[in-house]
């Protein structure tokens, strides 16, 4: 999928030649074909975190290569008509991840900042919950952002034909966030994370790669709540 990705190019998922002056079919239609292009880098860039995180994988996809567009708000990725889907657009469009094609990267880079101010943060929060989950690395800015934010989905109901629609696994964001500060400390007091593992004997790589039962990441969090409760 990453290889693919790469032969895609992450540059070529953009919005950038969608003009806002009419809205008729062909219009949606290219809308919907750009933004599910942006989608599905994302999540290709989500899946090998995921196995980053989760299976001790080494990253095969780098923040660095993520110059695709942001993703649209799901309102208008949602809409259920052109007329509709352009309305949406419109008031994007007044925003600064619309107006200056942000990428995923320039925004981690802004988030990355040692302080962000209010207003920024408030701005920040209308990214929706599929950016922001993608950018958690920005850590104590990403924080005041995801709290900042108003959920797509709280007035949606919780029926079969609306399931589509809801936020789903997007909303543990903030377990994720947890967990990169603990990445994030382990890196800092050790000086890195992923060359402890490329230090070992070759006879140990397999083992210390691709672990299916998460063990690395259960240890992680044992020795962070040891940590918080002052435990040695």
């Amino acid at each position: 999928m990453v290889t693919l990705a790469r032969h895609i190019g992450p540059g070529n998922a953009s919005h950038r030649n969608l003009c806002l002056d009419e809205a008729t079919l062909s219009w949606w239609k290219q809308f919907a074909e750009e933004e599910e292009l942006v989608r599905t880098l994302i999540f290709v860039f989500l899946i090998d975190a995921a196995l980053v995180i989760l299976h001790n994988s080494p990253p095969r996809m780098v923040i660095p290569e993520m110059s695709m567009d942001v993703s649209c708000p799901e309102a208008c990725f949602q809409a259920e008509s052109e007329s509709e889907c352009l309305i949406l657009l419109r008031d994007w469009a007044h925003t600064r991840f619309w107006r200056n094609r942000l990428s995923i990267v320039s925004v981690v880079r802004r988030i990355c900042q040692s302080q962000l101010q209010d207003n920024l943060v408030h701005e920040y929060a209308q990214l929706g919950t599929l950016n922001l989950f993608t950018v958690v690395q920005g850590l104590d800015n990403w924080r005041r952002i995801w709290n900042e934010r108003v959920p797509e989905d709280q007035d949606i109901p919780d029926t079969a034909e609306n399931i589509w629609k809801k936020v789903g696994f997007l909303r543990q964001a903030s377990e994720f966030w947890h967990l990169a500060r603990i990445f994030a400390a382990k890196i800092g007091s050790t000086g890195t994370y992923f060359d402890d593992h490329l230090e070992a004997e070759p006879s140990q790589t397999h083992s210390s790669y691709d672990h299916t039962d998460m063990g690395d990441v259960n240890e992680l969090i044992m020795e962070y709540r040891r940590l918080n409760l002052g435990v040695s």
